[in-house]
């Protein structure tokens, strides 16, 4: 005689949270988004989501991360969370965080003007690129690529309307509205003579 035993299904879902970003957090580049996930037995992968969608394939192998470029992303406050799942079908979904992008200052074709003293160019956006030159207080130009985070600075590309053109960062440039034309003629009113009266 043989007896079989009965097999407990397995109805315990993962645990997961997200460690990477912090929530509230502002994001630029590429940055790693990672949680940690366990189970009573194994975890058998964790996908990420950036609001509610897959970010990227599923990471079955831990520690659980992921490279997510956030320059693909809208500018705008995004949501990033986390599912895990075990072999059973057992999953849950860690409790989302919420990360915003830096301001955007400026547009492609801004007008945009030189502030704070002497400002480098360089032929790349980074403090190793090649300096082309420099531009100086007052001067203008306009926006023709960028924003791009490199060595803790925010880079525009900017072609001046005098002298060298290149990368130029961000925290030296005003976006520069030009003055309205003044287009209304000044008033004018006779007060002596008086209309009608005899003069000699």
């Amino acid at each position: 005689t043989i007896t079989v035993g009965s097999v407990t299904p397995d109805t315990t879902p993962p645990t997961i949270s997200l460690t990477t970003p912090t929530s509230g957090s502002t994001v630029s580049g590429s940055i790693s988004v990672s949680a940690t996930a366990s189970d009573n037995i194994a975890v058998s992968g964790v996908q990420f989501l950036l609001d509610g969608t897959n970010l990227g394939t599923e990471d079955t192998t831990s520690p659980y991360a992921i490279t997510w470029d956030t320059t693909s992303a809208t500018n705008a406050s995004h949501t990033l969370s986390a599912r895990a799942r075990d072999a059973a079908g057992n999953q849950i979904t860690s409790a989302p965080i919420t990360v915003t992008p830096p301001s955007i200052r400026f547009s492609l074709n801004d007008r945009v003007q030189v502030i704070n003293g002497t400002l480098n160019v360089r032929s790349t956006p980074s403090t190793s690129g090649t300096l082309l030159g420099t531009q100086t207080t007052n001067t203008l130009g306009t926006v023709i690529g960028g924003p791009t985070n490199a060595n803790g600075f925010t880079w525009w590309s900017v072609n001046y309307d005098t002298g060298v053109g290149g990368w130029s960062v961000e925290d030296n440039l005003l976006a520069y509205t030009a003055p309205t034309p003044d287009t209304t003629p000044p008033t004018i009113s006779l007060t002596a003579p008086t209309s009608g009266t005899t003069v000699s």
